[in-house]
Protein backbone atom coordinates (compact mmCIF):
# COMPACT_ATOMS: atom_id res chain seq x y z
CA UNK A 1 0.00 0.00 0.00
CA UNK A 2 1.44 3.34 -1.01
CA UNK A 3 1.50 6.39 1.22
CA UNK A 4 -1.20 7.99 -0.92
CA UNK A 5 -3.48 4.97 -0.48
CA UNK A 6 -2.74 4.92 3.25
CA UNK A 7 -3.74 8.57 3.54
CA UNK A 8 -6.95 7.94 1.58
CA UNK A 9 -8.01 5.01 3.75
CA UNK A 10 -6.97 6.20 7.18
CA UNK A 11 -6.68 10.01 7.18
CA UNK A 12 -9.57 11.20 5.05
CA UNK A 13 -13.25 11.40 5.96
CA UNK A 14 -14.47 11.99 2.40
CA UNK A 15 -15.41 9.32 -0.09
CA UNK A 16 -17.05 5.93 0.15
CA UNK A 17 -16.00 2.35 0.88
CA UNK A 18 -17.86 -0.87 0.12
CA UNK A 19 -18.65 -3.74 2.49
CA UNK A 20 -15.51 -5.75 1.73
CA UNK A 21 -13.24 -2.79 2.41
CA UNK A 22 -15.19 -2.01 5.58
CA UNK A 23 -14.63 -5.53 6.93
CA UNK A 24 -10.96 -5.75 5.94
CA UNK A 25 -9.68 -2.29 6.78
CA UNK A 26 -11.96 -1.10 9.58
CA UNK A 27 -14.19 -3.61 11.37
CA UNK A 28 -11.73 -6.46 11.92
CA UNK A 29 -9.02 -4.06 13.13
CA UNK A 30 -11.61 -2.56 15.51
CA UNK A 31 -11.99 -6.00 17.13
CA UNK A 32 -8.20 -6.09 17.58
CA UNK A 33 -8.35 -2.58 19.02
CA UNK A 34 -11.00 -3.62 21.55
CA UNK A 35 -9.06 -6.69 22.66
CA UNK A 36 -5.85 -4.67 22.95
CA UNK A 37 -7.50 -1.99 25.04
CA UNK A 38 -9.05 -4.63 27.30
CA UNK A 39 -5.68 -6.27 27.86
CA UNK A 40 -3.96 -2.96 28.46
CA UNK A 41 -6.52 -1.64 30.87
CA UNK A 42 -6.91 -4.87 32.84
CA UNK A 43 -3.25 -5.86 33.11
CA UNK A 44 -1.47 -2.52 33.27
CA UNK A 45 -3.86 -0.96 35.79
CA UNK A 46 -3.40 -3.90 38.16
CA UNK A 47 0.40 -3.82 37.96
CA UNK A 48 1.33 -0.17 37.44
CA UNK A 49 -1.72 1.98 38.12
CA UNK A 50 -4.11 4.12 36.13
CA UNK A 51 -1.54 6.66 34.96
CA UNK A 52 0.53 3.93 33.31
CA UNK A 53 -2.60 2.54 31.61
CA UNK A 54 -3.33 5.98 30.17
CA UNK A 55 0.24 6.20 28.86
CA UNK A 56 -0.05 2.75 27.27
CA UNK A 57 -3.39 3.73 25.70
CA UNK A 58 -2.15 6.92 24.02
CA UNK A 59 -0.79 5.13 20.92
CA UNK A 60 -4.28 3.75 20.34
CA UNK A 61 -5.73 7.24 19.69
CA UNK A 62 -4.47 7.49 16.08
CA UNK A 63 -5.78 3.97 15.43
CA UNK A 64 -9.20 4.99 16.74
CA UNK A 65 -9.18 8.09 14.51
CA UNK A 66 -8.28 5.97 11.48
CA UNK A 67 -11.13 3.59 12.23
CA UNK A 68 -13.52 6.55 12.47
CA UNK A 69 -12.55 7.52 8.90
CA UNK A 70 -13.65 4.10 7.68
CA UNK A 71 -16.91 4.17 9.56
CA UNK A 72 -17.73 7.60 8.12
CA UNK A 73 -16.91 6.43 4.58
CA UNK A 74 -19.16 3.39 5.02
CA UNK A 75 -21.98 5.67 6.17
CA UNK A 76 -21.41 7.74 3.04
CA UNK A 77 -21.70 4.61 0.88
CA UNK A 78 -25.10 3.99 2.44
CA UNK A 79 -26.16 7.61 1.76
CA UNK A 80 -26.00 8.72 5.40
CA UNK A 81 -24.14 11.48 7.16
CA UNK A 82 -20.90 10.56 8.89
CA UNK A 83 -22.43 11.67 12.18
CA UNK A 84 -24.27 8.34 12.25
CA UNK A 85 -21.07 6.79 13.63
CA UNK A 86 -22.15 8.16 17.01
CA UNK A 87 -24.78 5.43 17.21
CA UNK A 88 -21.86 3.11 17.91
CA UNK A 89 -21.60 4.69 21.36
CA UNK A 90 -25.00 3.26 22.34
CA UNK A 91 -24.42 -0.06 24.11
CA UNK A 92 -25.64 -3.15 22.21
CA UNK A 93 -27.63 -1.13 19.64
CA UNK A 94 -24.42 0.41 18.31
CA UNK A 95 -22.71 -2.96 18.00
CA UNK A 96 -25.68 -4.48 16.19
CA UNK A 97 -25.87 -1.47 13.88
CA UNK A 98 -22.15 -1.66 13.03
CA UNK A 99 -22.22 -5.37 12.27
CA UNK A 100 -25.59 -5.73 10.55
CA UNK A 101 -26.22 -2.42 8.80
CA UNK A 102 -22.70 -1.27 7.98
CA UNK A 103 -21.28 -4.73 7.43
CA UNK A 104 -24.07 -6.43 5.50
CA UNK A 105 -26.22 -3.88 3.67
CA UNK A 106 -25.23 -3.01 0.13
CA UNK A 107 -24.31 0.59 -0.56
CA UNK A 108 -25.90 2.80 -3.16
CA UNK A 109 -25.01 1.91 -6.76
CA UNK A 110 -25.56 5.46 -7.93
CA UNK A 111 -23.53 8.55 -7.27
CA UNK A 112 -24.74 10.24 -4.12
CA UNK A 113 -23.77 13.51 -2.44
CA UNK A 114 -20.66 11.78 -1.02
CA UNK A 115 -19.24 10.69 -4.38
CA UNK A 116 -19.08 7.84 -6.84
CA UNK A 117 -19.64 4.28 -5.62
CA UNK A 118 -16.48 2.63 -4.27
CA UNK A 119 -13.96 5.33 -5.08
CA UNK A 120 -11.07 3.49 -3.43
CA UNK A 121 -7.71 3.82 -5.17
CA UNK A 122 -7.24 1.27 -7.94
CA UNK A 123 -5.15 -1.82 -7.29
CA UNK A 124 -5.79 -1.99 -3.56
CA UNK A 125 -9.18 -3.71 -3.27
CA UNK A 126 -11.07 -5.35 -6.09
CA UNK A 127 -14.68 -5.43 -5.00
Amino acid sequence: MTLENFKWYYMNFSGRVDRKTYWLFYFLPMIFFGISMDLILNNVVEKYGLLAAIAFSLPMIPILCAMACGYVKRQHDLGRSGWWILIGAVPLIGAIYNVIYLGCFRGSDETNKYGEPVVAPKGVINA
